[in-house]
């Protein structure tokens, strides 16, 4: 199980105080434009050649395991198809005589984007493996509020210093069809609608007990909404 530790320390940790405040998972993120790292919510498909009984389906759970026969619970978490494989082909190596394995992803559940402030549905996306555009992200989310200020939508892109924001102008990408202004999000990007109305504003400000507030608050965007 090298393979495994080798790859978790290899993981970036983005400070936790920030992880927790929306709930994040630290997989949600992985930035890697290319692999496909798993974690909880994915769904794997197994393939021993010549032994039926050991494959299957199988779903990365909470903890970021997989239960296998003979090998008990695998850590998928983190881990690609390729590695995956490499971890299966080393443990029932001690029980398989040249065991063939294959991995196949059936089920992308783990990577998700966050979308917040004037939409209808805010909250957490799932994106698939790869990326969602900005307007099929607000789609997704029931489209924009009346109060939303279309104009001044941030994305954030978090880094292990410093987020990177973009300022982007929804309603460019939703009434003009600007394709320029349609940016593709990637997991662990959160979308911020503000409101354009102040009062809105005010009222965050003077409760801060939800996690859209205390996220805004740490990124610094309150205040220059």
């Amino acid at each position: 199980m090298n393979l495994v530790r080798r790859r978790l320390g290899q993981r970036i940790i983005w400070p936790m105080s920030v992880l927790f405040l929306l709930n994040i998972p630290i997989e949600g993120w992985s930035k890697d434009k290319v692999s496909y790292f798993l974690g909880p919510g994915d769904v794997v498909k197994i393939f021993v050649w010549e032994h039926p009984e050991l494959s299957g389906e199988i779903t990365v759970d909470p903890a970021g395991n997989i239960p296998f026969l003979l090998l008990g619970d695998v850590m998928a978490e983190g881990l690609t198809e390729e590695e995956l494989e490499e971890v299966l082909t080393e443990g029932l190596s001690r029980y398989i005589m040249n065991p063939n394995i294959s991995v196949t992803i059936i089920g992308y559940n783990s990577k998700k984007i966050y979308i917040l402030g004037e939409v209808n549905r805010p909250g957490e996306y799932s994106i698939g493996g790869g990326v969602i555009s900005l307007k099929k992200s607000i789609v997704k989310a029931g489209l924009p509020t009346s109060s939303a200020a279309l104009r001044r939508v941030r994305i954030i892109t978090p880094q292990t210093t410093k987020p990177i924001v973009k300022i982007v102008n929804l309603d460019a990408v939703l009434n003009k069809g600007n394709l320029k202004e349609d940016i593709d999000l990637r997991a662990g990007d959160i979308v911020y609608i503000p409101s354009n109305i102040p009062t809105k504003i005010g009222n965050v400000l003077d409760k801060l007990t939800s996690p859209l507030s205390k996220i805004l608050v740490f990124f610094g965007l309150v205040g220059r909404i």
